[in-house]
């Protein structure tokens, strides 16, 4: 029985620290959208070089860190998810 005490005492111990846990700060700079937009706005002043489509294909690459494929719900539709930082910026 004494143990069963212990374990709920340390259970609210815990309960009490995680809640007063600091709530988690994305690791986002703050500016990353108007960098990001000023990105893309340089990608539509590109000329059509195949030269410069390693740097463009990088800078939209960039804050993507990796991509979800599902089978197609509808013919040549595939359901694509982008996951990384994209999502963020676009909100």
């Amino acid at each position: 029985m004494d143990c069963l005490r212990e374990l709920e005492a340390r259970r609210d111990e815990l309960k009490s620290k995680l809640a007063a846990a600091p709530v988690a700060v994305p690791d986002i700079h703050s500016n990353v959208a108007d960098i990001y937009r000023r990105k893309v706005e340089h990608l539509a002043a590109m000329p059509n070089n195949p030269g410069e489509s390693g740097e463009a294909a990088a800078t939209v690459r960039g804050p993507i860190r990796r991509t979800i494929t599902a089978p197609c719900v509808a013919w040549g539709k595939p359901d694509v998810k982008l996951v990384g930082d994209l999502g963020t910026i676009l909100k």
